[in-house]
C-alpha cells in the first residue's frame, strides 16, 4: 500500500487555522499570500525521524474554503 504523501484542508480564518496547527502539532506554516490563493503550506517536520526508513513526513496545506459548495 502507497504511503500518503501530501494533504490538503479547507480554512475559514487564515491566522487562526496557522496558529492552531503550530500550538497543537508544531508544524511550520508558511502564508505566501494573495499571489498564491491564500493558500498556507504547512510542514509536518524537519526529516524523517530514522535515517533509512520509509518516508514518514506528510506535508500538505490549507486552501479557503468554500463552505457553500457540496462537496466541502
Amino acid at each position: 500500500m502507497n504511503p500518503v504523501v501530501h494533504f490538503e484542508l479547507p480554512y475559514e480564518n487564515t491566522e487562526q487555522t496557522s496558529q492552531f496547527y503550530q500550538a497543537a502539532s508544531g508544524w511550520h506554516t508558511q502564508m505566501p499570500g494573495d499571489e498564491m490563493g491564500r493558500y498556507v503550506s504547512a510542514t509536518t517536520a524537519g526529516s524523517d525521524a530514522k535515517a533509512g526508513a520509509p518516508a514518514a513526513a506528510i506535508d500538505g496545506g490549507f486552501h479557503p474554503g468554500k463552505f457553500d459548495w457540496p462537496l466541502q
